[in-house]
């Protein structure tokens, strides 16, 4: 059972890989970039979006990371539930650093037990429409609604496709970003939004980020919850989130540095040592804010 398993997890994993490139390579095909345009006006839509008919769970958020670019894949499922009429228009605010050189969507089958989709080769393009900000006709899924980012138009039909299979569907949400600047100390960091239902923080159960390539490697992980747009800066502050460390799953796993000389002996401390850097928590334990961003910062070697 466990080699099964493990060989389950293998494949899954090379085809999100597989998936993360051909995304890649489609966005890089289209035509050179020119100076970006201002952003459209959020299209008017007769109909406002049905209710979602369960509250989503951010089931994982997967980072891509290449030498010029990252991948930023999150998968949202949402059980049968309560289903009503009509089309879900579905806004999603992007995070930073910078707009997104492509931004995508697709529709799966899940099993609402697992999370996951049912077969991840199959699946049904979902159309998207950059916006400001969020229109009146859609509703919050992730990020606030003055940010700018995509309407996502998912159809009733589609949806019910979907969730006729195992019932529930899963929404993935693939970002293409420039690789972010190195800061003083070396690291890169993401800021990755969040999502809420009616005010209320929606559980997020993985968080993964894989190296496309040994060049560049990823060394470390680090991962908390921030807010108010400042990044890791913006933690522990009296009106920020606490500055708790999130568990951050690393493929390929990084080489362990080689075991350091024994020290030589020293004299018995007068102060008392400080205390133990608090063990990162799981995801789903994490308690949050509606208005709590992820934080994810990485460092890479120098090849």
């Amino acid at each position: 059972m466990r080699r099964a398993a493990l060989l389950v997890a293998a494949i899954a994993a090379a085809l999100a890989t597989a998936s993360s490139l051909a995304f890649v390579r489609a966005a890089s095909a289209q035509a050179p970039r020119r100076a970006p345009a201002p952003p459209p006006a959020p299209a008017v839509h007769a109909t406002p979006s049905a209710p979602l008919p369960a509250l989503p769970v951010i089931a994982s958020v997967r980072v891509d990371v290449a030498r010029d670019h990252v991948v930023v894949t999150e998968d949202i499922v949402v059980a049968r539930g309560e289903m009503h009429a009509g089309d879900l228009s579905l806004f999603v605010a992007f995070g930073a650093p910078g707009a997104p050189r492509a931004f995508d969507a697709r529709l799966f089958a899940a099993d609402p037990a697992l999370l996951a989709p049912i077969d991840e080769a199959v699946s049904e393009p979902v159309a998207v429409e950059r916006a400001p900000r969020r229109p009146k006709t859609a509703l919050l899924l992730l990020g606030r609604p003055q940010m700018s980012g995509a309407v996502v138009h998912v159809r009733e039909p589609a949806f019910r496709r979907a969730v006729s299979a195992a019932g529930a569907a899963m929404l993935r949400l693939r970002t293409l970003l420039e690789i972010p600047q190195e800061d003083a100390a070396g690291g890169r960091e993401l800021v990755i939004r969040l999502g809420t239902e009616g005010g209320a923080p929606l559980t997020l159960t993985r968080l993964e980020l894989h190296a496309e390539s040994a060049h560049p490697a990823v060394l470390a992980a680090e991962a908390m919850l921030c807010g108010g747009g400042n990044g890791m800066a913006g933690t522990g502050t009296s009106d920020g989130p606490d500055p708790y460390p999130i568990a951050v799953t690393l493929s390929p796993t990084p080489r362990a540095p080689s075991a350091p000389a024994p020290p030589a002996p020293v004299a018995a401390p007068i102060d008392p040592p400080s205390p133990a850097p608090p063990r990162p928590t799981a995801p789903w334990l994490v308690v949050r804010h509606a208005t709590d961003d992820l934080c994810l910062r990485f460092h890479t070697d120098k090849s």
